[in-house]
């Protein structure tokens, strides 16, 4: 069900007080890209938010999501994990009261700003989060990181 991303899931999640069991696999679907098709499928960091709402355990995958952003030093390290999808996720997890996510997305921009995929791919959503503080951020970020290809940019 969580796999196929129709809404069931949460359906099925919604007020189980056995939820916890299915940890391990809401962990797998919010590092890997389970999307059927990446060319007209939006990430679902939406839909796994209702799932982890559903569960009745924000706080447990809002410290799992932060270790997760926490270990990508480098886009390239992370290959297999979707760090789109965790990005957007640990964007709504703050929005939702999770605050100490914000630090973990700020320090990742930090470590990958001069990759092709560290601000680029990931500056829209600190922009949303935080408006013109975030792209302020990213400013600094992205100065501090001149030497970075200018293609990129």
């Amino acid at each position: 069900m969580l796999r196929l991303g129709l809404g069931r899931a949460v359906l099925f999640l919604r007020g189980r007080p056995d939820a916890a069991r299915f940890r391990d696999v809401i962990r797998e679907a919010c590092r890997e890209d389970w999307r059927y098709d990446r060319q007209i499928e939006e990430n679902r960091a939406p839909y796994l938010f209702d799932v982890i709402e559903a569960t009745g355990e924000p706080g447990y995958y809002a410290d799992y999501v932060r270790d997760a952003l926490e270990a990508i030093a480098t886009p390239r390290e992370a290959e297999g994990t979707c760090r789109l999808q965790l990005f957007a996720l640990a964007a709504r997890l703050t929005k939702n009261g999770h605050a100490n996510l914000r630090d973990a997305l700020y320090r990742v921009i930090e470590r990958t700003a001069g990759e092709t995929d560290g601000i680029t791919s990931f500056g829209h959503i600190v922009i949303d989060l935080d408006g013109i503080a975030g792209y302020r951020f990213l400013a600094e970020q992205r100065v501090r990181n001149s030497d970075a290809d200018e293609n990129q940019w």
